[in-house]
């Protein structure tokens, strides 16, 4: 297992890495004083990318370093893209498919 730190901004994030497995998420919201943990496996929904939508798909894989997204089912031209572990702790330490779902439905009826 492997144990990372980052910080960024108001959030400090913990991330125990079990490569191949499964990432366990710790947050520390400074400004608030509040703590969340999120367990992340191989096959569960991520936020990916993000411009005007926001974007899920499975995680397919978990390195010591990465986070492999599963976009074969998706309309782009790799089948797998890689997120750095700080960037898939600033993307999904409050991660919830159903808000996601309501914002993106929001955001077509502007559009």
């Amino acid at each position: 297992m492997e144990v990372i730190k980052y910080q960024d901004g108001r959030r400090s994030y913990t991330l125990f890495v079990t490569p191949g497995k499964q990432i366990e998420l710790h947050t520390l919201h400074t400004d608030s004083n509040t703590y969340s943990v999120k367990l992340f496996e191989v096959g569960d929904l991520v936020e990916y990318d993000s411009f005007n939508f926001r974007y899920a798909a499975p995680i397919k894989g978990i390195t010591a370093k990465n986070v492999i997204i599963d976009l074969k089912d998706r309309c782009h031209k790799n089948d797998s893209k890689r997120m750095s572990l700080d960037e898939f702790a600033a993307r999904n330490h409050n991660f919830d498919y159903e808000q996601m779902q309501r914002f993106n439905d929001k955001i077509g009826q502007c559009i």
